[in-house]
């Protein structure tokens, strides 16, 4: 109602300029009315004190998950004939049930609540505002008051669970896990055979080499498996993705960073987190749970973005794990992507490439242009495979465990090679 009340003051002040100037005591006269108005207005207005809050059922969700809101109001002052509350909707969430408004009248004391439902996509979406007008005796004496209540809603993305990925990093760590060692000590996987030193399980004593060989006693040794250091780079430069399915396709490369974290997670081994794009968001390695959870809302909160520094990817940290460890990119690629990528592995880092294909995705994309695009991106794959990185050329209209599951084998495959 201010627009209002300096409406009504710019009229009240043009009359009695008019007034004065023509020398009229009947143009004066007709302005009173108005004056009065204002002056009761102004007379008979009261503090409003009133206090509102909001609550979330729960700040992180899964995709199209819906999450109750309500918001709730407290009159600590006198009596409000009309209220209106409105609560701001990030852009964003879409409301699925109820309404972010309420009209109430409220005695002094009086409490009132009212909720609402929303849902979204992936992503962190941030609540502030909760607007309230009040309306008196007097058109004049109605109030807005905006009560900044910020809060955060993280949709998670919609990752899937895989039954595995073949990973084979060059250093692994103390803790006992999944992956093989290559060195010999507990595990299910036979690795070598030694002289028994004394010590020793008798269930391990190899009966055939050593009835060959009086007078020696050899044990069986196992391959020992470990959990490792594993990096998850997600490419978020805008240039990666074309500009007719950048948002899209960006979402399908989060949902595969997410499930990455999830298995590699759930196998024990301590996982980092890299978006590239913007800037470099990094999260610091860890295990279980927790670490999960701050993955997954790390990666729902990133979104594709131009960095003139991070045009390339030749500004990945090279010291971001310890050498050895294993990296897992997730990028469309662009034709310059190669050379960084190659040179990771000069950096002792096991490199394993998930790339969601553009080309593929791009429907609209047709003739001389789709297969020139094709050849480029078979070009770049064929050579990162034969610098003995594995690429996961994943088709987006299938879904990402059938893209992981058929690689498995070149994948496995490549690590073979590489330790030969």
């Amino acid at each position: 109602m201010r627009n209002q009340l300096a409406a009504y003051s710019a009229l009240l002040t043009f009359i009695i300029a008019l007034g004065l100037l023509a020398l009229s005591g009947s143009v004066l006269l007709a302005a009173t009315p108005l004056l009065l108005c204002l002056l009761a207005a102004d007379l008979f207005r009261q503090p409003t004190r009133i206090s509102v809050s909001r609550d979330l059922s729960a700040s992180r969700v899964g995709p199209s998950t819906a999450v109750e809101v309500t918001v709730t109001v407290v009159n600590e002052g006198g009596a409000l004939r009309e209220v209106i509350l409105t609560d701001r909707v990030p852009p964003g969430l879409t409301v699925v049930d109820g309404r972010p408004t309420a009209l109430v009248t409220l005695r002094p004391g009086a409490q009132f609540s009212f909720s609402y439902s929303i849902s979204g996509d992936r992503g962190s979406f941030e609540f502030d505002l909760v607007l309230v007008e009040v309306a008196g005796d007097f058109p004049l004496r109605k109030r807005r008051h905006g009560f900044s209540i910020p809060q955060e809603l993280v949709t998670l993305p919609d990752h899937r669970a895989l039954s595995r990925i073949p990973i084979a990093p060059r250093r692994t760590l103390v803790y006992a896990g999944s992956l093989p060692a290559r060195r010999g000590g507990e595990g299910t996987e036979f690795f070598d055979v030694r002289l028994h030193a004394g010590q020793g399980e008798p269930r391990r004593i190899n009966w055939r080499l050593s009835a060959r060989r009086p007078g020696e006693l050899y044990v069986n040794e196992f391959q020992e498996e470990r959990v490792a250091d594993i990096g998850i780079i997600l490419d978020a430069r805008l240039r990666a993705y074309p500009s007719t399915v950048a948002q899209p396709l960006f979402e399908y490369a989060a949902n595969a960073a997410a499930s990455l974290a999830d298995v590699l997670l759930d196998q024990g081994n301590r996982v980092g987190f890299l978006a590239y794009g913007i800037s470099i968001d990094w999260t610091a390695p860890g295990f279980g749970k927790v670490q999960k959870q701050r993955i997954l809302t790390r990666i729902a909160r990133v979104s594709p973005g131009e960095s003139s520094v991070f045009f390339k990817l030749d500004e990945i940290p090279d010291r971001l794990l310890p050498g050895g460890s294993q990296l897992i990119l997730v990028s469309p690629l662009t034709p310059d992507d190669a050379a960084p990528i190659i040179r990771l592995t000069a950096l002792r880092y096991a490199v394993l490439v998930v790339s969601p294909d553009p080309i593929s995705y791009q429907a609209a994309v047709a003739g001389m242009a789709c297969r020139i695009a094709r050849a480029e991106r078979l070009v770049l794959i064929h050579r990162l495979k034969h610098a003995g990185i594995p690429v996961v050329d994943w088709d987006t209209r299938f879904p990402f465990e059938t893209a992981v599951s058929g690689a498995i084998g070149q994948i496995q495959s490549a690590w073979r090679r590489r330790s030969r």
